[in-house]
This record gives C-alpha cells, sequence and structure tokens, in this order.
C-alpha cells in the first residue's frame, strides 16, 4: 500500500498566506473591519487545513462565517504570529496543530460535524479524537477570517469587498489543486454575505424527501431545504447552501447529519 504523501502548501495557496500574514504584520487592521468587535491580535486564519488532504482526494470545503474567540485564543495567538513559518502550518496544517492548542478538547461545533463527515467520507471518525480524519478530506474557509466573541452583521459590512475579494482568491487557489471540490455552507449568515456578494450562481433544491420511518430517524432538521449550484468565481465550483448551523432546531440527529453528508457527496461526478 503507498504511503499518503502530506500535500505542501502550492504556491497559490502560498502567496496568499504570505500576502495577508506580511498585511497584517504592517497593519493588523487592513482588512477595515469594525475592530470594536473583532479582535487584530492574531493573524488571519484563511484556511483551516489541507495539508492531509491527497492530490487525488475530493475534498469537503466548508464556508464558515468567522472563528469564534475562546479560552483558547491566546494560545492561537501564540502559534501563529511568530513567523510566516508558524502562520503557515497554524493555516495548512490546522488538523494537526489546533488538538495541541486545545489539550484535546472538542468543541460541540466538531462535534456535530463528525457525523456529517461519516456522511461524507463513508469512513468512520472517532468522536474522541476526528482531527487525522478531517484532515484527511475537510478545509474550513472563515468568511471572515478574523476572530469574534459572535457574528454581528454590521460589524463587517464595511469590509464586504475585501472579504468578498478574499474568498473567491482562497476558493479558486484550492479548486487548481482539487478540480471536483465541493464547497458547503451550512449558515444562513454565510448565504447572505455570499449572495450580497453575487456568489451564488444557478441554485436549485437538493432533493431531501424521506419516508416516515427516515424522518423518525433523521429528525425534523432534517428537512431544513438544501440548495446546489455553483460559486460564481473563475473556477465555478460546486456548491451546497444549507441555511442552518448544526445546532437548536435546524440540527438533525446524528442519522440526519450522516444521511445529509452522504447526499451532498452523491453530487460529485452526478451530471447536471
Amino acid at each position: 500500500m503507498q504511503a499518503h504523501i502530506e500535500l505542501q502548501p502550492p504556491a497559490g495557496v502560498t502567496a496568499l498566506l504570505r500576502d495577508q500574514f506580511h498585511r497584517w504584520t504592517s497593519d493588523p487592521k487592513h482588512l477595515g473591519l469594525e475592530w470594536g468587535h473583532y479582535s487584530s491580535e492574531c493573524p488571519p486564519l484563511l484556511f483551516l487545513g489541507g495539508r492531509g488532504v491527497a492530490a487525488e482526494a475530493v475534498p469537503l470545503i466548508t464556508v464558515s462565517i468567522e472563528p469564534l474567540l475562546t479560552g483558547h485564543f491566546d494560545a492561537q495567538v501564540a502559534q501563529a504570529a511568530p513567523s510566516i513559518e508558524a502562520y503557515v502550518d497554524w493555516n495548512w496544517s490546522y488538523f494537526n496543530v489546533f488538538p495541541r492548542v486545545v489539550g484535546g478538547v472538542v468543541q460541540p461545533y466538531w462535534r456535530n460535524m463528525v457525523e456529517f463527515g461519516e456522511g461524507w467520507s463513508s469512513g468512520h471518525i472517532a468522536l474522541a479524537s476526528p482531527w487525522s480524519s478531517f484532515g484527511e478530506f475537510m478545509i474550513e474557509l472563515p468568511y471572515v477570517p478574523m476572530h469574534a466573541p459572535r457574528h454581528v452583521p454590521r460589524a463587517c459590512r464595511a469590509a464586504h469587498h475585501a472579504l468578498s475579494h478574499l474568498l473567491v482568491a482562497r476558493v479558486d487557489a484550492l479548486v487548481d489543486i482539487w478540480p471536483d471540490a465541493m464547497f458547503v455552507v451550512l449558515a444562513s449568515a454565510v448565504r447572505r454575505q455570499l449572495e450580497r456578494a453575487r456568489l451564488l450562481d444557478d441554485l436549485r433544491p437538493l432533493d431531501m424527501r424521506m419516508s416516515p420511518a427516515e424522518r423518525d430517524l433523521y429528525g425534523n432538521g432534517f428537512s431544513k431545504p438544501v440548495l446546489v449550484g455553483r460559486l460564481a468565481t473563475r473556477t465555478r465550483p460546486r456548491v451546497a447552501v444549507r441555511n442552518g448551523p448544526f445546532s437548536h432546531h435546524t440540527n438533525p440527529r446524528s442519522a440526519g447529519r450522516r444521511e445529509l453528508g452522504r447526499r451532498i457527496r452523491e453530487l460529485v461526478g452526478r451530471p447536471e
């Protein structure tokens, strides 16, 4: 069996990381956000992962709204800020670095992604330590790459053009590596930002029908509509958009999160 070779950051990814690190070093507030809400202490988090995804793989790339300010924020700053090399490693090797930063604790956000990832990958993911599994198929792109205690729409409004441009650059850099990559949006806050930037194209409903027995198994949160289409960038990758995160009333049961991952994975290679 051939050993898995970890992918070093390609030129396009490295250029983006170097540019943002140098901009942040020169002016930590260069993105033009409302800095009473966002922290400028940590450099921009552009990519959560990438190094462990094989070149021939089909990655699941989630677009989130922003990283949260939590109790391990200072440890993340210490990991990311000392040098460009540390910064690149923090981004591209995120699923190796992050478990060390948080001491192995799996936060609710990541626990809820386990079954979704199992449906996508058709493999078992250890709930107590999912990081190496996530690193093999998952990458996350925060739309706003700076940390905040919670999402407040007005706090990023003035930076709309800069944020949209930065997201498009990241999307195309990843699709240049993985042409069949699937992008997934799980929150209405992200969808609103993408719609404002006119980055969602050709959206149509994904078949989410289920039998009464499946409804009991998947939970009411599974019925939240999912739209599939294209991101309107140079590379025009596929995207699935769900107006509900895996929390509160929009969260399916474990089996529902797993089935959602499976149904979205089925779109890969399917004619439109």
